[in-house]
């Protein structure tokens, strides 16, 4: 449980970093928007990898 955001914040995300690769990192950054996150997200890592993801 968390208190209600009243400001978006700035979220980095090392999109590299799991082994999986980005997809799960993407999606989970998606369910924690659709569940009410009110964030800008900046994702860091491979381009090429991440644009058809987002």
């Amino acid at each position: 449980m968390h208190a209600p955001q009243s400001e978006p914040i700035r979220l980095a995300v090392d999109a590299m970093g799991g082994d999986a690769g980005p997809a799960p990192l993407v999606e989970g950054v998606a369910q924690a928007i659709q569940a009410g996150l009110k964030a800008q997200i900046v994702f860091f890592g491979d381009e090429a990898a991440l644009r058809p993801l987002v």
